[in-house]
């Protein structure tokens, strides 16, 4: 059972979860050494163990990459912000409308930027409000990590994507729909919404913001014309369009993980996005952390790595777990550790062991990837959660007791709701459901 390629995997396996969990290097490159010591062993060939350097689902994340970028060139985030200062005009209005704006900005731009976006709204509230920053700055960036793939555009195709790519890596022939992880996580994000607006947001106790320890968000002169901005919005709305179609339609004549690179040079042809542009807007390290952990699934489905993994997985879980108890206890797992070490790293390491588990247990992996993901972006407990929390915990000054206390009860009700969503979606018994049987 444990041969010289099964050893070498699980060594590799344990070195990329410290790896993540330390923090100490960057993701792409703890994978990236995993990736050449398998190689290296010639526990994967060279064909297997780099084949994903130019697999379809990389081709489509880099394409959406630069669409991203392109996006970032206009002047939609400052629009958002504009229209949401000239409505806060009441103290309902300014919870209801900071905390949208979280939600619907966080799939362009990073819940670290949005802190920076944001300040001008919470510097307008005067000292007689009944809304202070401080009710708003900490809510609002847990706001915008549970809301992230939310909504059925801008980054949650990229993640749609990613999902599918980790699906196949792991040796499973289910995939995720384009729209899947917007019907697990939106009802989430909408309970959690309404939670903050009506109530929530009075929990967070009244502090005086230390604006010096936010780096305030530069708006640079734009370099490109109106008439390039409605360009860059109508190949973005159409590639959205597109890739949803193209994911539905059987015998769409335009190859889904095209439709993005053909976006891109459109703009590049048009002198929209150059070079330069296309550089910066590529997330390296993101793309090598992908190249470098997919293959270790293949190692892993070669040796008798995930067979050994799966199998002491199960054995945790009692030997014979129901859907509703695995699921759970994934989501649980996920949802606390985030709560201490980075959500991606969290995510990372335990979506193929979650992959592996369930196909050992006859369960749709789909439904526990899409409830892991969902919960390992719920960073809402503590400063450690994510670098976003973490500055908005800083510049607020709330204490950890603050933050436990009026946290706890939106956290609840995003793990309640996301794991009856998937019930909902997937059945009792993990196969079935309203979209189970895919």
């Amino acid at each position: 059972m444990f041969d010289f390629n099964t050893v070498v995997t699980l060594l590799v396996l344990l070195w990329i979860i410290i790896g993540f969990m330390s923090g100490k290097w960057s993701m792409g490159t703890v994978a990236m050494t995993g990736l050449v010591i398998l190689e290296v062993t010639k526990v994967l060939e060279f064909s297997e163990a780099f084949a994903y350097f130019s697999s379809t689902n990389i081709i489509m994340i880099g394409g959406m990459f630069i669409l991203s970028g392109a996006l970032q060139k206009t002047s939609i985030v400052s629009k958002l912000r504009a229209w949401m200062l000239s409505h806060a005009n009441n103290p309902t209005t300014i919870v209801a409308i900071y905390f949208g704006a979280c939600w619907l900005m966080v799939h362009f731009v990073s819940p670290l930027a949005l802190i920076s976006l944001l300040l001008p709204m919470m510097n307008a509230l005067g000292e007689d409000s009944k809304v202070q920053p401080s009710h708003l700055l900490y809510p609002g960036s847990i706001m915008a990590h549970a809301a992230q793939n939310s909504l059925p555009f801008g980054n949650t195709l990229t993640a749609f994507v990613t999902i599918n790519a980790m699906l196949a890596a792991n040796g499973s022939t289910a995939e995720a729909g384009v729209l899947d992880k917007v019907f697990v996580v939106f009802p989430a994000c909408l309970a959690t919404y309404l939670y903050l607006v009506l109530v929530g947001w009075k929990h967070y106790p009244v502090h005086k913001i230390d604006t010096s320890k936010i780096k305030e968000f530069n708006e640079k002169k734009s370099d490109i014309t109106p008439a390039q901005e409605k360009i860059i919005y109508a190949v973005f709305c159409a590639v959205m369009v597109l890739i949803v179609v193209s994911n539905m339609v059987k015998g769409f004549p335009i190859d889904m993980y095209v439709i993005p690179a053909i976006a891109d040079i459109i703009l590049l042809l048009a002198g929209i996005m150059k070079v330069p542009d296309v550089r910066n807007s590529m997330n390296i390290d993101a793309l090598f952390m992908l190249c470098g952990v997919l293959p270790l699934a293949t190692a892993m489905q070669k040796s008798n790595a995930a067979q050994i993994v799966a199998n002491a997985i199960v054995g945790m879980l009692g030997g014979n777990p129901s859907f509703p108890v695995f699921i759970l206890a994934f989501m649980l797992v996920g949802g606390i550790l985030t709560q201490f070490m980075s959500n991606s790293a969290t995510y990372n390491v335990f979506c193929p062991l979650s992959i592996v588990t369930a196909m050992q247990m006859g369960f749709n992996p789909v439904a526990c990837v899409l409830a892991l993901s969902a919960m390992t972006t719920a960073a809402m407990l503590t400063p450690m959660s994510s670098p976003s929390v973490a500055i908005a915990y800083g510049a607020g000054g709330y204490s950890q007791k603050e933050v436990m206390k009026a946290s706890i009860v939106p956290w609840i009700i995003h793990t309640v709701v996301v794991f009856a969503t998937i019930l909902v979606l997937y059945g009792m018994n993990g196969t079935s459901g309203l979209i189970g049987g895919r």
